[in-house]
């Protein structure tokens, strides 16, 4: 199921939007953290265990922020439309026990 946002979003996204935050918390940081290799487009160095603090502090603070307050620290929309999975699981009787 398709599901349209009641604030902001970006409608065609250039980019997934965990990259656009990871790209945003490294420049707000100054480095990325050596999760990947590098960065897209970046010329940041890797954190030392001071910025790589400060980097799991950041990430601490933006798991328990909504969408619009991401938006607002980082400046990356979410898209506009997202895609919702239900998955059904329906309980089956187990099978009788036969005696031999």
């Amino acid at each position: 199921m398709n599901m349209k946002r009641a604030f902001r979003c970006e409608e065609k996204p250039k980019e997934p939007i965990d990259d656009c935050i990871l790209e945003s918390m490294a420049s707000m940081l100054g480095c990325y953290p050596d999760i990947r290799e590098t960065l897209p487009n970046s010329t940041l160095a890797v954190c030392n265990q001071t910025q790589f603090q400060a980097f799991l502090d950041l990430t601490l603070r933006l798991r328990f922020m909504d969408e619009e307050g991401i938006t607002q620290l980082t400046g990356c929309l979410p898209p506009c439309t997202t895609t919702n999975y239900n998955i059904k699981c329906e309980a089956r009787k187990a099978p009788k026990k036969h005696r031999f």
